[in-house]
């Protein structure tokens, strides 16, 4: 990977995720490994789908509701990372989190019927009461619903991540791996590359 010293790393990270959903067979092309901070001060990991790479950061949703959420409204740190196996690229970034309200219409109608019935159903990290049956709620929404004509919850929407680092690591066979990290001071990126 070559690149000048003072190249926008984001612009890179989204050719990547166009190689990533566009070179390979596997159903989850661009997932991503999202850790925010626990109230107890632990890392707090979890999978999700990477949204898009804007200029200005990279784009997931959720539900506003969710422990991600309440873990990002009390410390907006996160870190994502991600093993792109299919593309031989593993992408580490730091940063910080917030709302995209405005935006998050839209990225409701980009989501399938099935995915917006799932989240009108779901509290999504709530425990689940065992008198509630989810499988029959959705089915139920379901038949009421053939189209995707479905308001955006008001606790649905989009976030962006503005990182301040950003590494990509190439892999090879010999373990002799490139590894390029970009950071962010006083809003100009420098790179350097450090050692497998």
């Amino acid at each position: 990977m070559k690149c000048n010293s003072k190249e926008n790393p984001l612009n890179i990270l989204k050719e990547m995720l166009k190689l990533s959903k566009f070179s390979s067979g596997i159903k989850h092309k661009s997932a991503v490994c999202l850790s925010t901070i626990s109230n107890n001060g632990f890392p707090n990991s979890r999978f999700l789908d990477l949204k898009e790479v804007t200029k200005k950061g990279l784009i997931f949703c959720s539900s506003f509701d969710s422990t991600k959420a309440k873990e990002i409204e009390n410390n907006s740190s996160v870190s994502l990372t991600s093993w792109w196996e299919h593309i031989n690229l593993q992408i580490r970034v730091i940063g910080v989190a917030s709302k995209l309200e405005k935006q998050s219409d839209f990225y409701w109608e980009k989501r399938t019927l099935s995915a917006k019935l799932a989240t009108i159903v779901s509290n999504q990290s709530s425990i689940l009461n065992p008198n509630i049956n989810l499988l029959e709620n959705l089915t139920e929404l379901q038949k009421q619903n053939t189209e995707c004509k479905l308001n955006r919850p008001i606790n649905w929407g989009a976030y962006i991540i503005e990182p301040f680092e950003i590494e990509f690591l190439n892999f090879e066979e010999n373990r002799l791996h490139t590894r390029m990290r970009f950071r962010r001071i006083d809003n100009e990126w420098t790179n350097e590359i450090l050692q497998p």
